[in-house]
């Protein structure tokens, strides 16, 4: 439907990917549709999303607006499978006093392509929050003598920090945090894998803290130095660790924990396998540090000597082999299997049949804690057994879990449960989802309430539960209930004047056989624009049209248009930035029906057929979902789009024929429109007339 000589050459143009958006009620909610690292018009990727969350502002109009606390997730149709966001700097400082959370579910890995660092928190500014969720952080490297920054390879934290499964692979720094500098700040590590990170010349390839620092559920793995604290290097501040494995990692001194500073409590954790070329292969404590405890944790097999320094001995300990010195606690031989994946969200180390299974009485202070590292109850016999993970003893059963459509999460990824238990699992649908099933093969899962917790009935055999997640229904198209807000199926032979203002401009409108047709010449312009507004100004609609496409020669012949607006009449119609949808025919293109999902920008091609022939009749429908924030274009009963309508103003008007008649612009072949149908939709059921 081409309205001005410039629209030609738009077609031309290379059109954008549709990448749908989804948004959620809340308008602190901003999606990133897009793998691509710098702005681009239309789409918003991560680091105008960051700009959105600062700004508190629609400073992309790409994004939804920042306000307040933020949350940041990733489009679950662009990323369904996993995706790496390859950057070509360091992201914007997140620096917002409300927690700005960034949710990966578990599909996007950010790059610093061994050249960038990937994000800083609360750089030079105070009062900052920022949570991240779901994500792999590799390849960042702060070695950078231009931007003065040499400490945190993946994130420099000067603020509150949470992270919550997050990887941290294969990170670098100069100084030291080759993947994670906490600089005075408050950090929070749950459930944290961090694997393959160095530093040039400093310690701390890990993380080097100096704040208040917690971590559980976490594993540190094959990170190396040649100097201090491969896993974890503490300068200054107060550190808290249970249910965690350090395992491979490699420096000449505390290549699993070296504390410099500060205290550290360590509690039903395991150090094992880690490699000093000097001493304390485990545990190396500064004599200006301290207190440091230890309490329910296995330290084993380390080279260089497993501890070195004071350690203070909560109870619950073992220690091997008996010649390793100053470790608290009870010799004796765990038989530990290698890193693996022994169920939950992150690798462990298995005790074998030994002296750390049921070592501590169920009644003691450090059997007090419910689970392991995994998620496993404790105890699992007589007593629980020492370090991050509690062996399930006698008959028991696997039962695994998988999300086959990427649309979702479920964790943990493997339980193993005793014969008779119940295993719990977390459901978590990806932005723009809701849980359609979770079902098992031998054994039934049920939801607890309305959380996202489900749970099985007794296991008896192995057992595979499957999540699978759905789009919520839209209510539009091929509903039976609604309520009809305006409607003309053109009867009689003239327009109905409370609903339609025309203007013939030298052309002809014709009312006949239940439609609506106009035709015009070059100097002819048949104009109609609805009375009023005919779409509801609040809650979800729907506009269905029918019509006949006559020509597909020319510029083609187009039906209505759906606005924010009117052009007015006798004005060249080139301001595309008021349409909201349209549909035309022509012999290059087709049939083809486009929409728009933001009021900045270009609006892109979301249905094409381009084998349509003359003649042709089809239906179109539009549907603005409120609940969904969302807007769907719908062709002949079928969806064929769905995208974010979080940056879009809503359209008010309808109008077909062509504004312009005193200019030389683009005519309108004839066309035939038979139906116009505006409905109100109820989201939440039921709909506005009250039935369901």
């Amino acid at each position: 439907m081409s309205h001005e000589p410039c629209f030609s050459a738009r077609r031309g143009l290379l059109l954008l990917v549709l990448a749908f958006a989804w948004t959620s009620a809340s308008a602190s909610t901003i999606t990133v549709n897009t793998t691509q690292d710098s702005s681009n018009t239309g789409l918003c990727s991560l680091r105008d999303a960051i700009d959105n969350a600062n700004d508190n502002a629609q400073t992309h109009a790409g994004c939804a607006r920042g306000d307040g606390a933020d949350t940041i997730v990733f489009d679950p149709m662009v990323f369904a499978t996993p995706q790496t966001i390859f950057l070509g700097s360091t992201l914007p400082n997140l620096k917002d006093s409300a927690t700005t959370t960034i949710d990966g579910g578990g599909m996007v890995t950010l790059d610093g392509q061994n050249l960038y660092a990937i994000l800083t928190v609360g750089l030079f500014v105070t009062d900052v929050s920022a949570e991240l969720r779901r994500l792999t952080l590799r390849h960042g490297n702060a070695n950078n003598a231009a931007a003065n920054q040499y400490y945190g390879g993946a994130v420099y934290s000067a603020g509150t920090l949470v992270a919550r499964n997050v990887t941290f692979d294969s990170n670098n720094a100069a100084w030291g945090g080759g993947a994670l500098l906490t600089a005075t700040s408050t950090t929070s590590l749950i459930d944290c894998t961090f694997a393959g990170n160095t530093v040039s010349t400093g310690s701390g390839s890990a993380i080097y803290n100096q704040g208040p620092l917690t971590i559980s559920g976490s594993t540190f793995s094959d990170n190396s130095n040649g100097s201090y604290g491969a896993a974890l290097f503490q300068g200054l501040g107060d550190t808290t660790i249970a249910n965690s494995t350090f395992s491979g990692n490699r420096s000449y001194d505390g290549p699993a924990i070296r504390v410099n500073g500060g205290s550290l409590s360590l509690s039903s954790s395991t150090i094992a396998g880690n490699t000093a070329t000097g001493f304390g292969g485990a545990l190396s404590i500064s004599g200006d540090a301290g207190p440091v405890s230890l309490a329910g944790s296995l330290v084993a097999d380390n080279s260089g000597g497993n501890c070195n320094g004071p350690i203070g001995d909560g109870g619950g300990n073992l220690y091997w082999p008996a010649s390793a010195p100053n470790c608290p606690g009870a010799a004796g031989n765990p038989n530990l299997g290698a890193l693996a994946d022994n169920g939950g969200p992150t690798r462990t180390l298995l005790p074998g049949a030994g002296a750390a299974i049921d070592a501590i009485p169920a009644s003691g202070g450090q059997c007090a804690a419910t689970t392991d590292q995994r998620g496993t109850l404790r105890p699992q016999g007589a007593g629980c057994d020492v370090g991050a993970v509690e062996v399930v003893t006698g008959a028991s059963h696997t039962v695994s879990a998988i999300a086959p459509d990427g649309h979702g999460a479920i964790t943990p990824a493997s339980q193993s449960v005793p014969s008779g238990e119940t295993a719990s699992f977390t459901v978590t649908p990806h932005a723009g989802f809701v849980v359609q099933d979770v079902v098992g093969d031998t054994c039934a899962a049920t939801r607890q309430g309305a959380g996202d917790t489900w749970t099985t009935d007794a296991i008896a055999q192995d057992c595979a539960v499957t999540a699978t997640f759905t789009e919520p229904p839209s209510r539009c198209s091929a509903t039976t209930g609604y309520d009809t807000w305006f409607l003309d199926d053109f009867p009689g032979s003239a327009l109905d004047a409370t609903k339609w203002t025309a203007h013939d401009n030298g052309g002809t409108i014709a009312v006949a056989n239940h439609g609506v047709s106009i035709a015009s010449a070059l100097s002819a312009f048949p104009f109609v624009t609805s009375a009023g507004s005919p779409i509801p100004p609040s809650g979800s609609f729907s506009v269905r049209w029918i019509a006949r496409y006559t020509a597909a020669s020319n510029a083609g012949d187009g039906t209505l248009v759906l606005s924010k607006g009117l052009p007015p009449n006798g004005l060249y119609d080139n301001d595309l930035s008021l349409r909201r949808a349209e549909a035309w025919q022509s012999a290059g293109e087709g049939f083809t029906v486009r929409m728009r999902s933001q009021d900045a920008g270009e609006y892109g091609t979301y249905f094409t057929d381009a084998a349509a022939t003359p003649h042709a009749m089809h239906e179109v429908e539009y549907c603005w979902l409120d609940s969904a924030r969302a807007v769907e274009i719908w062709v002949d009963g079928v969806r064929k789009a769905r995208a974010s309508n979080a940056t879009l103003s809503r359209p008010d008007s309808l109008w077909f024929g062509n504004p312009n008649y005193t200019g030389t612009g683009w005519r309108w072949n004839p066309f035939q429109l038979y139906h116009v149908e505006v409905r109100a939709i109820d989201d939440d059921g039921l709909f506005s007339d009250g039935f369901d």
